[in-house]
């Protein structure tokens, strides 16, 4: 049984999916591969994750279809997907990347170095002093909260 709550979040995602929000599709294709408020549909799930993945390369969009094709013994695209994820980077997938390489011989040590340069260089490209301050800020803020 959905919760209102639910419903109407998930309403929400389908405005602001016809808005054009990206994350809107991914978090719609949630909502369908789990069932929640929505009878649970793997196909519109993976539909729904396309769609992100396609917009605008999301990750975790991609993860999920790395998820949903490696399920089916669809390696390949499974393969292809996680590489996206983390070329974007994702470490949940480049870390199952490198399981892959050391646990099976479905990927290419070239295709895996080649990846692992673009995790870093992905990774780099997100680091900045500000960034790194406000992380320091938001640290300090949650210990003086919690001191009380």
């Amino acid at each position: 049984m959905a919760l209102r709550s639910d419903t109407r979040a998930l309403e929400m995602y389908i405005r602001a999916a016809e808005l054009g929000h990206t994350n809107a599709f991914e978090l719609i294709g949630y909502y369908y591969q789990h069932g929640i408020a929505v009878e649970k549909d793997m196909s519109k799930a993976v539909s729904f994750y396309e769609i992100a993945a396609k917009k605008e390369s999301i990750p975790t969009a991609h993860k999920r279809l790395a998820g949903f094709h490696g399920g089916n013994e669809n390696i390949q695209l499974c393969i292809k997907h996680l590489q996206v994820a983390a070329c974007a980077g994702d470490k949940d997938s480049m870390d199952n990347m490198m399981r892959l390489y050391k646990d099976t011989s479905l990927l290419p040590k070239e295709d895996l170095t080649q990846t692992l340069r673009a995790h870093h260089a992905s990774i780099n490209g997100m680091k900045s002093e500000e960034r790194d301050i406000a992380r320091t800020i938001s640290i300090l803020r949650s210990l003086l909260l919690n001191d009380d």
